[in-house]
């Protein structure tokens, strides 16, 4: 008998087993799923180097990585080792874009999500991993700077590991992880400073846990310290070899945060004790509640609308959750989360009350700066409280309790989860619209030879970044050039939209000191966003002037690149309605465009290139000049793809050819062997603006063409009064574009230049 209680209770087990086995491939493939999402979530709404932080910076210094060029230095940002050299691996691997601006980011703000799940597991359960993994998914904080180039999603990362790995070490009793925690607790500070704040919180735990004799000297936990001891010799040598002091990191930071208010170094501190707590709990929830019960108003959905903004905040609703999960759970004696309750609460009380410099003599005690954003680093035991929270109260409850335990948590996570989706959307839309004038601007150059200088302001570096660091020795900072004559001619200057940058004062309309410059690129947001989004981004965007050489205004030629052919004139009589994209009126109610009515009489047309002879992948600048009578004006109809007072040309207003003199398109002109286009044409307006226009394209010779002779023509196309065509790129420009002709219809004819000019191409 008792062998055969023996053989049940074996086959139970090996039961028990299999079904935990099932179990976790089951979370595991759950948690596939939502990094796959997260994944895609943040390549859809990558932002590069942002404005939250000092991501320019980072991305220099990342640049500088890659070719050889960086050393670390008194400058603060260039010991922060682990986010400059990941930043420049992905630079060196898949090149300068803002998917790899991104990529270090990106990978960390994935690990949190592991490790918060791993974190959950070990600490309750895998219902508890998988709840903490997938609220760290869509906690706004992370969501809103993880697709940047920021240096909190990587501290937060490489600090929440170092974390795991030491609760790995102290319950499994494992030499292994215990020298895994100390080697990342040395690595937290070499992504930004704040990681010292994970030293001390470690520090703290590890003394709390010797006095309750929950671990031992004695045992595995010296091998912390072995950890942290060869990754203090690794960073040492490192130091000494790239900078002559080993100590480099160290001293760095202690100059840098002992000095401030003193000259490069931040000007102050934050020292209101009330700035984290109004972060983290933003919304008047009991306020308001009392206010409209006072008042007589019992409607939920008025009430919900007037607590409940996703513009201000941008913690949601998670720490309001988080204090009834910690009352819960101390009530409740559920001792398994109290790792994560100690972790958050030194962390946190660091934040708000830590120095970040002391001194004896004289005694100085500076309070640790305060940004919302170092919030991030006590993301991970937010989430796995709330984790444990949740999962304990669906699972752990008695059995009559057990229904509302679960009603009550699952409403809460999913509350959670809904009113962090707009909140997110909210900062990915005010992200686009901060950056969108100078990616615009950074194509537009991009698109112009690399020896293009171009004059910035501090404030916009970021168009840099864009320009992928192109021939770095033509961008130069005009913010201390007081008179505009001293920018060159041929320049482009970058010049703020607004009067105030950064509190730096500036002139948005240079022309009344600088009457020569030419507007060449105005952006403008394609969406249609909130004012409470476009109004924080008014201080990054801007406008692109071009300085044109003396006497363009008068002479219009002279400003063209010089080529190996003359410049001729071509007349066209009998066509006197020109239309470069498909100018008209939108009828609203039939969504086409009607009545050209603009006359513009096309006199000349002159072409040139900027190079006589070109190798095959090189880029090559085509301009197409022309002289007329040109009459854009705003109509009270909207006029489609005519929003101000200079169209905006695109790809079918230009006609390029080759040899067989058809129409350069886009998508499927036989041109497309032989030459490869690089971005959208370009509009240069010199002079006055009725009576001259000059369009530049990038092109480069396809390999096809080696050895042989390319021809390039300049033309437009010629509509007559009345046209009608079909909004956008319609059908009547799929068939211009497609059958190649001279003559579509009665109405639209395609005019090639008379005047080409040669390309050699080697």
């Amino acid at each position: 008998m008792g062998v055969k209680k023996k053989i049940e209770a074996s086959g139970h087990k090996a039961h028990v087993g299999v079904a935990h086995a099932s179990t976790d491939r089951n979370y595991l493939i759950a948690l596939v799923f939502l990094l796959l999402f997260a994944l895609l979530y943040s390549i859809a709404f990558v932002g590069g180097p942002s404005f939250y932080g000092d991501d320019t910076v980072y991305a220099n210094l990342a640049y500088y990585a890659v070719h050889g060029s960086f050393t670390q230095s008194p400058f603060i940002f260039s010991v922060r080792l682990l986010n400059i050299y990941p930043t420049a691996l992905f630079y060196y691997l898949f090149g300068i874009n803002l998917y790899t601006d991104s990529a270090w980011d990106i990978v960390s703000f994935l690990g949190m999500i592991v490790v918060a799940y791993f974190l959950g597991k070990e600490l309750h359960s895998n219902l508890a991993g998988i709840l903490s993994a997938t609220l760290i998914a869509f906690f706004p904080l992370i969501v809103q700077i993880s697709a940047t180039i920021s240096d909190d999603i990587p501290l937060a990362f490489v600090s929440s590991l170092a974390m795991l790995a030491l609760l790995y070490g102290q319950r499994k009793s494992s030499k292994a992880w215990y020298f895994i925690a100390g080697v990342l607790l040395i690595a937290t500070p070499l992504v930004t400073p704040e990681g010292f704040i994970v030293i001390i919180t470690a520090a703290a735990y590890l003394l709390v846990e010797l006095a309750r004799k929950k671990i031992s000297l004695n045992g595995e936990l010296p091998f912390l310290g072995y950890g942290a001891a060869a990754a203090l010799i690794l960073l040492f040598c490192f130091n000494f070899i790239t900078s002559g002091n080993p100590l480099i990191t160290f001293t760095t930071n202690s100059n840098f945060y002992s000095a401030v208010g003193q000259q490069n170094t931040i000007p102050s501190t934050n020292t209101d004790p009330m700035f984290y707590i109004r972060t983290m709990f933003s919304y008047n929830i009991l306020g308001t509640l009392f206010s409209n019960l006072g008042a007589g108003n019992f409607n939920p959905l008025s009430i919900w609308s007037q607590i409940y903004q996703a513009s201000t905040s941008t913690a949601g609703l998670y720490f309001y959750a988080l204090v009834i999960a910690a009352i819960y759970l101390v009530l409740a004696r559920e001792r398994r989360a109290y790792f994560a309750l100690f972790w958050f609460m030194a962390s946190f009380l660091y934040l708000e009350f830590g120095p970040m410099h002391i001194s004896l003599s004289p005694f100085s005690y500076l309070l640790t700066y305060r940004l919302d954003r170092f919030l991030t680093i006590i993301a991970v035991p937010l989430v796995a409280v709330l984790g444990v929270a949740f999962a304990r109260m669906m699972v752990d409850t008695r059995k009559a309790w057990k229904a509302v335990g679960t009603t009550l948590a699952g409403a809460a996570f999913f509350i959670l989860i809904l009113t962090a989706l707009p909140i997110n959307l909210y900062w990915h839309q005010s992200l686009y619209a901060a950056t969108y004038d100078q990616i615009a601007m950074g194509q537009f150059l991009s698109a112009l030879p690399s020896s293009t200088p171009v004059y910035f302001t501090g404030a916009f570096s970021n168009v840099l970044v864009y320009m992928q660091f192109s021939n770095m020795s033509r961008f130069v900072a005009y913010d201390q050039i007081k008179n505009c004559s001293k920018i060159p001619a041929g320049s482009y200057v970058l010049i703020p939209k607004y009067s105030t940058v950064f509190g730096l004062p500036y002139t948005p309309n240079p022309l009344v000191q600088c009457p020569s410059w030419r507007l060449v690129l105005s952006p403008k947001i394609p969406l249609n966003l909130s004012q409470s989004i476009i109004g924080p981004a008014a201080p990054f965007r801007g406008d692109v002037y071009f300085v044109p050489p003396t006497g363009a205004s008068i002479n219009y030629t002279a400003s063209l690149p010089k080529s190996n052919s003359s410049v001729a004139s071509a007349s066209y009589l009998g066509i006197n309605y020109f239309n470069l994209t498909g100018v008209g009126y939108l009828n609203a109610s039939t969504r086409r465009l009607t009545n050209f009515v603009v006359v513009n009489n096309v006199s000349t047309v002159r072409v040139a290139l900027n190079l006589t002879n070109a190798s095959v992948g090189q880029k090559v600048l085509a301009s197409v000049f022309f002289n007329g009578t040109f009459k854009w004006y705003k109509s009270n109809a909207s006029s489609y793809y005519l929003s101000s007072n200079i169209i905006n040309v695109h790809y079918f207003g230009v006609e390029l050819s080759n040899q067989t003199g058809k129409l350069l398109d886009q998508n499927n002109g036989p041109w497309q062997a032989l030459v490869n286009q690089s971005g959208e044409p370009h509009q240069l307006i010199y002079g006055n603006t009725n009576s001259t226009l000059l369009i530049n394209w990038v092109i480069s010779p396809s390999p096809g063409t080696r050895g042989s002779t390319l021809k390039i023509c300049g033309g437009y196309f010629a509509t007559y009064k009345n046209t009608t065509l079909g909004g956008g790129w319609g059908s009547l420009y799929n068939t211009l574009s497609m059958a190649q002709t001279r003559s579509v219809n009665a109405s639209v004819v395609s005019i090639p230049s008379q005047n080409c000019v040669l390309l050699n191409v080697r």
